[in-house]
């Protein structure tokens, strides 16, 4: 069974018995595949691992490599995680696994007949399961900032009127989900913004489709 052992210079890993195993070495920082039984990765105190979630730990670099491998996720570990710090490299891990995870869930949605209630029930449920009732908005605001962050990465350096209207927009919605108070001007601004949201809709379905080069109807 192939597991991995990867550190910048120098990492500990236990083996299956929860001993301290030897210290591995990896030229330039690289990531190296090794066979054995029972290595795992070291990778913080409980303390250090802990988050904001209801779970109290987060995976191991070990355990996201497995998943990636189990899920087929597209893109070499290797360069993912480049020679970033532990918990940078779990970050890059996870988040090309959630994308994937993403892409499943559309498909697998779609073939299994679900309409937009179904849906919704589905991911509202997810999310208090994965956070709690009162916190599911957390994990929404996450997904929405996700969105957003992607959108004005891709705009590049010159002006677009396109993504720097769905970026700022995405950022007034992920604000207005974390909203404690109301108010007469907040409830104009969120009448005016729906409006605005109404005609831009109207507009966009009117408007001809755009086909793929090469794609016909």
């Amino acid at each position: 069974m192939y597991r991995v052992a990867a550190t910048l210079r120098r990492h500990e890993f236990d083996t299956a018995y929860g001993q301290r195993g030897t210290r591995v070495r990896t030229p330039l920082g690289r990531v190296r595949f090794v066979r054995g039984f029972g290595a795992s990765f070291v990778t913080a105190s409980p303390a250090a691992r802990t988050y904001p979630g209801r779970v109290s730990t987060l995976p191991s670099t070990d355990d996201l490599l497995r998943v990636m491998t189990i899920l087929g996720v597209a893109g070499d570990p290797l360069y993912i995680m480049k020679d970033h710090a532990d918990d940078r490299r779990r970050a890059e891990l996870l988040a090309h696994i959630t994308a994937a995870l993403v892409d499943r869930l559309e498909t697998l949605e779609t073939r299994a007949g679900l309409d937009v209630d179904d849906r919704a029930d589905l991911h509202l449920r997810a999310d208090r399961d994965a956070a709690g009732p009162d916190a599911a908005g957390r994990l929404q605001a996450a997904r929405l900032a996700w969105v957003q962050q992607s959108v004005a990465r891709r705009r590049g350096r010159r002006p677009d009127p396109v993504a720097d209207t769905v970026a700022t927009t995405i950022g007034v919605l992920i604000e207005l989900l974390a909203a404690s108070e109301s108010g007469p001007m907040l409830a104009d601004a969120v009448a005016g913004l729906c409006a605005a949201a109404d005609h831009l809709g109207t507009v966009l379905r009117a408007a001809p489709v755009r086909l793929p080069t090469g794609a016909t109807i």
